[in-house]
């Protein structure tokens, strides 16, 4: 696969809410399971007795709707296999954010591609499957979630963009709803932007892509994902190191 290039899409079937279709936190030494239905809300957690501690002050958190914190230990709960596991479960549209980035370290990455690769368990929308060079946006709107561990007021972003699908594409991005970044993006080029921390260091990220566009479309290919930007990597940092 050359860098940048397109595959046909492949079919794959998302799990029910009944069985985990995304490892939001894996852990050999605790069970957190977090159950999600097919459009990534959390519906159900699944842990052992005893360990209640580590899903209220461990390292994810979930947030609501409006994006506000929720304090599991609200959430009803019911004991399972004679006292062994708890679940607890979820209405709405709650969604589990994982282990916050860590800054200057070297978990301070998004890897859309490769071994190292996590976007997964931040991406909530718009984001295709993994490629050997990357990963394509799918779709007008590409939005993604995650923690950063610092009460920095502003924070910079970079992120590696191998291609630019069929034509330059105007890129226009959002964090926690205000603008930061509104630009045409050619080709390989990395996108850099700065933004303010939040009260809750929970930040939301949206990129829009209006020009996205399926190969279906503009060529003979029967691949009707809406691509817009081929991805590598997403790194955060605080401002002015």
């Amino acid at each position: 696969m050359q860098n940048g290039g397109f595959v046909n899409k492949i079919q794959g079937v998302r799990l029910s809410v009944a069985k985990i279709h995304r490892h939001v936190f894996e852990n050999p030494g605790y069970l957190p399971a977090i159950y999600e239905n097919d459009e990534g809300y959390v519906r159900k957690v699944l842990i052992r007795s005893g360990e209640e501690d580590y899903l209220y002050n461990g390292p994810f958190k979930f947030i609501d709707e409006n994006e506000n914190l929720i304090d599991v230990s609200t959430v009803k709960r019911y004991i399972v296999d004679e006292g062994d596991y708890i679940y607890y479960n979820f209405i709405g549209n709650v969604k589990c954010i994982r282990a916050p980035l860590l800054l200057g370290a070297a978990v301070d990455t998004i890897w859309f591609y490769t071994d190292a690769y996590n976007a997964d368990a931040y991406a909530y929308k718009g984001l295709s499957i993994k490629e050997e060079w990357g990963s394509w946006t799918d779709g007008k709107e590409l939005k993604i979630y995650f923690l950063v561990d610092t009460d920095a007021p502003l924070i910079n972003a970079k992120i590696n963009v191998s291609n630019a699908f069929y034509h330059p594409q105007r890129v226009t991005i959002l964090v926690n709803g205000s603008e930061v970044y509104q630009e045409v993006v050619e080709g390989a080029q990395n996108i850099e932007f700065a933004f303010e921390n939040s009260k809750t260091h929970i930040i939301c990220l949206t990129m829009l892509l209006p020009d996205a566009v399926a190969p279906s479309e503009v060529m003979d290919s029967n691949d009707s994902r809406v691509l817009g930007l081929g991805l590598q990597t997403m790194t955060v940092s605080e401002a002015g190191k």
